[in-house]
């Protein structure tokens, strides 16, 4: 028995560590998502250089011969990148926001609006309707709900919160590198616990929600009561009963999460890099390389606009002075090309056409703006009844918390 004890000990040590790893490594591949979403420059250069360096932000697996054995090549190590840190550093950073051009063309099925209505039996109940609307047009709902569409498609998964802010209701979009969620041994699509990071008072901290509590953790693992706008607190009591949250999520998986369109951010990423390597070799290769002979000169010698080589005292038998420069014929024609086609072929990966995605800088045509392959019009289909149930439940969060500040009120 002990030795089963012990076992099952270890084990279940193992697993927790090896979900901790996941945890992190999830989060840190939410962040590099969040990042080209939101176009940070600064995060965006960061996550280039890191693939340019390390491929990537997992952990590598290699076989090693000498002990026979798979061993792991933590982040940094740059022993398996494709370009040495000097050639990172001094290259030019080129960024193509490709991402936010593809969900742009992708999630569209809300553009023109939508209709929005509450029944009564079968009936549409106009005064219910027209209340509805009035508190949706106060809080932005339209806007709000084209943001939460494009960030779940790029995410897979995100929540959203309504809360109760400055007199009205608002929506809290809260994305997966902001958040951990506890969930059911039996159902891990359903939320037991949700903690979300956050600044309070310029102070990191995790808001703890589960049906029951809710409060904060400071960075000590204290936890703190939370207090509303008048300063009141409901003692770590959850106030709603249960979790405030809406799930919105377009593919199932393993796990609560799902699979985001990280494919979508690493082609971006490598089509940074070779727009960055395109402008490196024009600037370095691009130009000729002088070639001097018997130009009577020691020292390195700069050409310029008006300037006289002068060479004296040449004799009859020496080889006669001569400045040529030499061309490295960069295949210049052929790297725009092939970037073009890269270009092309991440949004094919996406269903969308090579015309909706040309590199051309003139305007593009009506038919090509207009054309969806068959792909991705599947795809839209399919987001229409994603976003239809997910509204229903957004719906009932946001009349749950409403309700409760009416009577509160």
């Amino acid at each position: 028995m002990l030795y089963s004890d012990t076992l099952l000990k270890s084990f279940n040590d193992k697993y927790d560590e090896l979900l901790i790893k996941e945890e992190k490594l999830r989060k840190e591949i939410a962040t590099m998502i969040y990042c080209f979403y939101t176009n940070n420059k600064s995060g965006i250069n960061y996550y280039v250089k890191k693939y340019m360096l390390d491929s990537g932000v997992h952990d590598l697996k290699i076989w090693n011969s000498a002990t026979r054995s798979i061993e792991t090549l933590p982040d940094g190590s740059n022993q398996v990148g494709m370009f040495t840190e000097k050639t990172v550093n001094i290259m030019p950073k080129i960024h193509i926001d490709i991402v936010r051009k593809v969900i742009d063309l992708v999630c569209t099925i809300l553009n023109a609006g939508a209709d929005r209505y509450l029944l009564d039996g079968v009936n549409i109940n106009q005064t219910e309707t027209d209340n509805l609307m009035e508190l949706y047009e106060e809080m932005n709902y339209s806007q709000s709900i084209i943001e939460q569409y494009k960030q779940g498609w790029l995410f897979n998964t995100i929540l959203a919160q309504p809360v109760y802010r400055n007199g009205t209701i608002e929506i809290d979009i809260i994305t997966p590198n902001f958040c951990s969620v506890e969930t059911y041994e039996n159902d891990y699509s359903r939320m037991k616990a949700v903690m979300i990071s956050k600044s309070i008072n310029n102070e990191d901290m995790i808001v703890y929600w589960s049906d029951t509590e809710h409060y904060y953790i400071n960075s000590k693992g204290v936890k703190l009561n939370v207090t509303d706008e008048e300063g009141n607190s409901n003692g770590m009591r959850n106030p709603f009963g249960t979790l405030p949250f809406a799930k919105l999520s377009f593919n199932q998986s393993s796990d609560f999460w799902g699979e985001p369109q990280q494919d979508l951010v690493e082609n971006n990423i490598w089509y940074d890099v070779k727009e960055s390597n395109q402008i490196f070799v024009e600037m370095f290769q691009g130009l000729g390389v002088g070639l001097g002979v018997n130009l009577g000169k020691t020292e390195v010698v700069s050409i310029s606009p008006n300037t006289i080589i002068q060479v004296d005292n040449v004799r009859a038998d020496d080889q006669p002075p001569s400045l040529t420069f030499a061309s490295t014929s960069a295949p210049l024609a052929e790297l725009r090309e092939s970037t073009d086609y890269m270009y092309r072929r991440i949004g094919n990966s996406k269903g969308l056409s090579s015309a909706s995605m040309t590199n051309e800088v003139t305007e593009q045509s009506g038919v090509s703006k207009a054309y969806d392959s068959l792909e991705l019009q599947i795809k839209k289909d399919s987001h229409k009844i994603v976003m239809k149930n997910y509204e229903r439940e957004l719906f009932e969060k946001i009349r749950l918390v409403n309700n409760y500040y009416a009577k509160k009120n």
